[in-house]
């Protein structure tokens, strides 16, 4: 049953980060928002200098992350923003030449985060000061390389796909680069998911689900889809589960790739063939 509801002036195109009593969250009115967790109520609001959407294919919102009473979030106005969790005060702003719709990850006292301007970069997390930053290569048709989703830390290093169609490896401390793989045709925007030293994660226009090795991208397996893979995957159980563009949540076997089960919207089903593969 509702317990409550809050409204905005825009769509909520990001998840909610929950810290003590509050939930943090941003909406693309250009606004982060902290609500009391237990009844809905406005705590502050922080207005950005306003969103932005890329293209049709720029679905979502940087989501809030809070550590040490310290909300962190990207904004449409290419900015990455540090708050007071309590107040919403302003702590730094760090400015970049792209959209920031990636959620930050913090690793270590360090903000990591790429940019729509196809750079990836380390700030130190209490005062905003670049650390370094890192220029995916860029494609012939995506020369920027843009960096879409949050990326994962396994181990100090760090991993994210970009719409270059490469896939990227680097290292937490220097930002040079570990491995990267050229997924050809194919922007890579899922965060990847972590287990057991394995990242697993899906492709954009090949329309395929990868395991590879966090340490030194070996791809252990591959499975063909026939639809696009933007969300990240979880543990379900002892299976690897993810959902596709088809309507589907495939549960697959980690060490395989065995696809053992999968579900169905039954709206999918319905209208499966107007879906954009």
């Amino acid at each position: 049953s509702l317990n409550w509801k809050f409204g905005t002036k825009g769509a909520v195109h990001s998840m909610p980060a929950v810290s003590g009593d509050y939930v943090y969250f941003t909406s693309s009115d250009g606004t982060i928002y902290s609500l009391h967790k237990d009844n809905g109520k406005k705590a502050w609001s922080f207005a950005t200098r306003g969103e932005q959407k890329k293209d049709i294919w720029d679905y979502y919102l940087s989501s809030p992350v809070v550590e040490n009473n310290i909300v962190y979030s990207g904004s449409g106005d290419s900015s990455v923003y540090a708050l007071n969790a309590s107040s919403g005060a302003l702590i730094w702003c760090f400015k970049t030449n792209g959209i920031v719709h990636a959620t930050p990850v913090l690793y270590e006292g360090v903000v990591y985060v790429g940019s729509f301007d196809g750079n990836f970069y380390a700030l130190d997390a209490s005062t905003g000061v670049l650390k370094w930053k890192f220029k995916t290569v860029g494609d012939a048709y995506f020369p920027m390389g843009e960096i879409q989703k949050a990326a994962v830390v396994c181990e100090n290093t760090l991993i994210f796909g970009s719409r270059d169609y490469t896939i990227y490896a680097l290292d937490s401390k220097t930002g040079t680069g570990k491995w990267n793989m050229k997924e050809t045709g194919s922007w890579i925007i899922a965060t990847p998911f972590v287990y057991n030293r394995n990242i697993y994660f899906g492709t954009s226009d090949s329309h395929r689900f990868f395991c590879m090795d966090a340490t030194t991208g070996e791809i252990k397996w591959k499975i063909p889809l026939n639809m696009r893979v933007y969300g990240s995957a979880c543990l379900a159980g002892a299976d690897i589960a993810f959902g596709c563009f088809n309507g589907k949540m495939y549960f697959v076997n980690p060490a395989t790739g065995k696809v053992n089960d999968f579900f169905q919207t039954e709206e999918s089903k319905k209208h499966y063939s107007q879906v954009y593969a």
